[in-house]
Order: C-alpha cells, then structure tokens, then sequence
C-alpha cells in the first residue's frame, strides 16, 4: 500500500510521470473532440462549417483554461481551508471560490460590450 504521504517522499521523476499521463491523455481526447468535430461538421455542413469550427475552438480552449485556472485554485483553496482548525476559513474560501468566476466573466463581458479591453489587475 502506498503511502499517504508520498508526494513529499517519492522521487520527482516518478511524481512527474505518475500525474504527467493523465494529463497528457486528458490533452489529447480533447483535441480528438475537435478533430472529430471537424470531420462531422465538414461531411454535414461543408467548409463554411469547418471555418466556423477552426474559428471557435481556440475560444473553447481558452474556456478549458479559464475553467481549470478557477477550478483548480479553488481546489487548493478548499484543501488548505479544510486542514485548518478555523471555521470561518472554509466558508470564506467557498464563497470566493464559487464567486470569482463569476465576477470575472462579469468583467469580461461588461468590458467587450463597452469597447473596452478587459484587464484584470
């Protein structure tokens, strides 16, 4: 059985390829999804739609990003909140969690409808 701590034992090589696979996997189904999404878009709709697709997919990748940079901070935020002994910390870690995306589409959003660049900072 593994050890419960073996992120702070276990060799970076092995750490790195234990969690490098999966991610590697989890890259190239999503890009299989595009490339398959071409191929049914193009026999259906023609090569209009495979414009619309190749013109939309570095949109949708830019969504995984966002949706993985606020998933995965909070993520860590919860995990760290959970350790400590306080009880306000979790609940202060959720609500800025599940509101800053929020927020930040909010910001988004109002500032290309305004003519504005978004900036955040």
């Amino acid at each position: 059985m593994e050890s419960p701590i073996y992120l702070g034992t276990e060799k970076p090589g092995k750490l790195l390829l234990k969690f490098a696979v999966p991610c590697i996997f989890s890259l190239i189904i999503s890009c299989l999804y595009n490339i398959v999404d071409q191929i049914f878009v193009g026999n259906g709709v023609g090569y209009l739609g495979n414009a619309a697709t190749g013109v939309i997919f570095p949109v949708t990748v830019i969504g995984w990003g966002i949706s993985l940079f606020f998933g995965d901070g909070a993520a860590a935020a919860l995990s760290v909140s959970l350790k400590k002994t306080k009880p306000n910390t979790f609940t202060a870690a959720w609500a800025t969690a599940s509101s800053a995306p929020f927020w930040a589409a909010r910001r988004s959003f109002s500032s290309a409808t305004s003519g504005e660049t978004a900036s955040f900072g």
